[in-house]
């Protein structure tokens, strides 16, 4: 009983220190965009929770709301293209018997191994050479190329979870492969949905290096580049050069909505992991 006690309170321990690791930041963060500048640095001095003005300063940029729709934008569409393409994938995949099909599974896991920043110069001359740089849809493309492989598997390994007798009785009832994967296999995979659009739409939403190199011109801005490009903008308006206080300011914008959906969202991918959504 005595060890099973110590185990918990280390256990628990550890948990405390690993969500400390995560908040103290954040809030150190929303604490210094309710400062000045002058006291930016400084631990001890109390945040002015009435002053606003490095909010203001944010929603003042003209490139911040076009940066903060084009974000949603590439957000929804690349999930809802990510989400149909790797659920056909995974289902067909895990479900033909052909070895074509096993292969492919090979080359979904060989996909994963390779460092996306391999890839970098290909698709940089690809987008050149198609005259699709610095456009939303290429970048849509990189993120797809780049993630389709993992949410394909994701899929493939939740499809095994379901009972092949499932489509049997369909195909018995007359249903085809399609109707039967729309109407009866991807309700059951809900799990893995919420799984694939929550950790997907994180990694699309916090991206820096994707927009930094194929939206290089700046004219299509997304919420990264934009926090990036503020502290020039912060620079215009007659502030030091490395004014922290509004950088701090845009730094909270950017991360609340992302925090919220994970807040409301948190139990589906809970759910989805311990459902096998990544099991196989």
């Amino acid at each position: 009983m005595k060890v099973q006690a110590g185990s918990r309170i280390l256990g628990t321990g550890l948990m405390f220190f690993v969500a400390l690791l995560f908040t103290v930041p954040f809030i150190v963060l929303i604490l210094s965009s309710f400062k000045d500048e002058d006291h930016i640095f400084d631990p001890f001095y109390p945040p002015d929770f009435t002053n606003f003005e490095n909010y203001k300063m944010v929603f003042a940029s003209p490139t911040f709301v076009p940066a903060f729709l084009n974000t949603i934008m590439i957000c929804a569409i690349t999930l809802i293209i990510a989400i149909i393409v790797s659920s056909m994938a995974g289902y067909v995949v895990s479900r033909s018997k052909e070895r074509i099909f096993k292969w492919m599974y090979i080359v979904f896991v060989f996909a994963l191994i390779i460092p996306a920043q391999t890839n970098m110069v290909v698709f940089y001359k690809m987008g050149t050479s198609l005259g699709m740089m610095n456009t939303i849809p290429f970048l849509i493309l990189i993120y797809l190329s780049g993630n389709v492989a993992y949410t394909s598997m994701i899929y493939a390994g939740f499809t095994k979870s379901i009972p092949r007798q499932l489509e049997e009785a369909a195909a018995i009832d007359g249903c085809g492969k399609i109707r039967t994967f729309v109407s009866i296999i991807f309700p059951l995979l809900m799990p893995a949905t919420a799984t694939v659009f929550v950790v997907e739409i994180f990694w699309y939403w916090n991206d820096f290096q994707g927009p930094l190199i194929y939206l290089s011109n700046g004219d299509v801005p997304t919420l990264m580049l934009e926090i990036y490009n503020f502290k020039s903008y912060v620079g215009t308006l007659s502030y030091s050069v490395t004014s922290w206080a509004p950088v701090s300011a845009i730094c909270v914008v950017a991360t609340i909505p992302i925090l919220l959906f994970f807040l409301f969202t948190q139990k589906y991918l809970l759910k989805g992991l311990a459902m096998g959504a990544i099991k196989g």
